[in-house]
């Protein structure tokens, strides 16, 4: 903690003690560790190693005299062995220069979650396709102002299961690391959220040989394209309670939209055509998404209004529940003028009182 604190700065040093912190039951680890932090907080934590003599100062020694003095001249042998000392030096100092200011790599995408760089951990700024290079991303320096932070790792998923497909996959990544965003109060405040999780033939179902945890890890940005504030925005100890996600119903990729089993927590506007609060369902809400069923492939013309809402409340059913009904959101005229956009409707079933309830359908 020591070398951190001297080497990366103060935060780095928290982050360090927090984790050791939660990976230990020993009530005097715990204490000393407190400790430690209350003296980061009030800016008396030591540089030095605990116990090391600090304030003590050695002994000075008597300088040598002319009678004590040795007089045997240096050898040529170890004249050489200074010269190389003192050029192996310089590589070193070198060496070290260049770890430092080099940009080093950190990981958010091993199969366990463990062996991840740790939630606060700062990056600096990404190539252009850092989206897709998820093992390499390039770590920054927390205590001053930096491109990034890993904010969150969040199971989308058990392990083993299925699947989801790629647009559910999507769905829930984005949806998981929205509600880690409100968590920690930074969804309206200009941050945008990036979600690393594997797809089909890495995701652990059980029959590909993978020991992949089924998790997304989560990535936040300014979505100006400014940098964070030196320190981090980042509080891995936040309350980790249920929140809602401002998410789509109807975006033009099903991908974008809120995912399937999650729940809409009020009717806000009426039509559902923006943006609406997205809830885990075992919280209170007004209806469950039980799916986004295409009744329109790409191509085809415009049937006509009526035929839309008809073939939308079709391919939505009616709901088996006794006291539930179905909601069935159907696409405008303006879907067709891109002869490549596939249409589809998204269902909803509620109370048939509109009262509000808890708990999934199935």
């Amino acid at each position: 903690v020591h070398t951190i604190y001297r080497t990366q700065g103060k935060y780095a040093a928290q982050r360090a003690l927090r984790s050791v912190r939660r990976s230990t039951s020993s009530p005097t680890v715990r204490a000393q560790i407190d400790q430690m932090l209350t003296e980061i907080v009030n800016g008396t934590f030591t540089r030095h190693p605990s116990g090391a003599p600090v304030d003590r100062k050695p002994t000075p020694r008597p300088k040598p005299t002319k009678a004590t003095r040795p007089t045997k001249p240096i050898s040529h042998a170890a004249r050489r062995r200074r010269r190389l000392m003192a050029a192996l030096l310089v590589l070193v100092l070198i060496a070290l220069g260049a770890w430092h200011w080099w940009p080093r790599h950190v990981n958010v995408f091993n199969l366990k979650i463990a062996d991840n760089a740790p939630v606060g951990t700062c990056l600096g700024k990404q190539d252009k396709d850092w989206l897709n290079t998820p093992t390499a991303l390039r770590k920054g320096d927390c205590d001053k102002p930096h491109w990034g932070e890993v904010i969150a790792y969040i199971q989308l998923a058990k392990v083993p299961s299925a699947y989801p497909g790629d647009a559910q996959a999507n769905a829930l990544a984005y949806f998981r690391c929205g509600e880690a965003l409100v968590q920690q109060h930074l969804n309206n405040s200009g941050y945008a959220v990036r979600a690393f999780y594997a797809g089909a033939n890495d995701w652990n179902d059980g029959k590909n040989q993978t020991t992949y945890e089924n998790y997304a890890a989560c990535v936040i940005h300014r979505s100006d394209g400014n940098d964070l504030t030196a320190g981090g925005v980042t509080k891995p100890d936040a309350p980790k309670k249920r929140a809602p996600v401002a998410m789509a119903l109807f975006a033009t990729d099903v991908a974008q939209n809120a995912p399937v089993g999650t729940c809409v927590q009020n009717r806000s506007d009426g039509q559902l055509t923006g943006n609406v609060p997205i809830v885990d369902c075992s919280e209170w809400h007004w209806a469950q998404i039980i799916g986004y069923p295409t009744i329109c492939p790409a191509g085809k013309p415009w049937p006509g209004d009526a035929a839309v809402i008809a073939q939308a409340e079709k391919a939505c059913g009616t709901p088996r529940l006794r006291g539930f009904t179905s909601w069935a959101g159907s696409p405008d005229h303006s879907w067709w003028s891109d002869s490549k956009q596939v249409k589809y409707a998204y269902c909803l079933v509620h109370r048939a009182d509109d009262k509000p309830f808890k708990g999934a359908l199935g």
